[in-house]
């Protein structure tokens, strides 16, 4: 999973604007359309993927962009969802559902779709499967801090310590 986040991240990098940007024609347009949604497929499996991980802050930030340009979009408004609410920002993640139905209402005349409601109703009944999942990655950041193991510091003087050099004395002659 961590390589295929890595794999995804690297090949998103490269990507620089629409595809085909400045080029004319409809056979053009149709090949810069499909290439423009194999770039949101990819950045949806991205995300999906850090949520597997439990990198929901990371999903957060990058989601938001994409939802804002792709509102209709479901499966990059479930997965904001998800994250908004692994971050513990419930609120944000129910209004993004209800800003979410009012707009495909409005535009498409359509309720959302069952996994998104689904994803609504487990939100509001806090269902235990939309906690964040312990993985390795997320482990390494929640052990406990370690404990300094060293030796104190050497003191210069046994000022006030007769008793403890005259002890030491006699453990050192023995």
């Amino acid at each position: 999973l961590t390589e295929a986040v890595d794999a995804l991240h690297e090949g998103l990098c490269l990507w620089r604007g629409p595809a085909l940007a400045g080029l004319d024609g409809a056979v053009i347009q149709t090949a810069a359309d499909g290439w423009n949604e194999r770039r949101l497929v990819a950045q949806a499996d991205h995300a999906a993927y850090l949520l597997a991980l439990g990198r929901h802050e990371q999903v957060a930030s990058q989601l938001m962009p994409l939802v804002a340009e792709y509102p209709l979009r479901e499966d990059l408004v479930a997965l904001l969802i998800t994250a908004q609410y692994r971050c513990g920002r419930q609120t944000d993640a129910l209004a993004l559902y209800t800003a979410t139905r009012a707009h495909l209402v409005q535009e498409v005349g359509i309720e959302p779709g069952p996994e998104l409601r689904a994803l609504h109703h487990k939100i509001l009944n806090n269902a235990a499967d939309l906690a964040v999942q312990a993985s390795p990655d997320r482990m390494k950041t929640l052990r406990a801090p370690s404990i300094p193991r060293q030796l104190p510091a050497a003191t210069r003087y046994f000022v006030g310590r007769v008793q403890a050099l005259k002890t030491l004395g006699r453990l050192l002659t023995a």
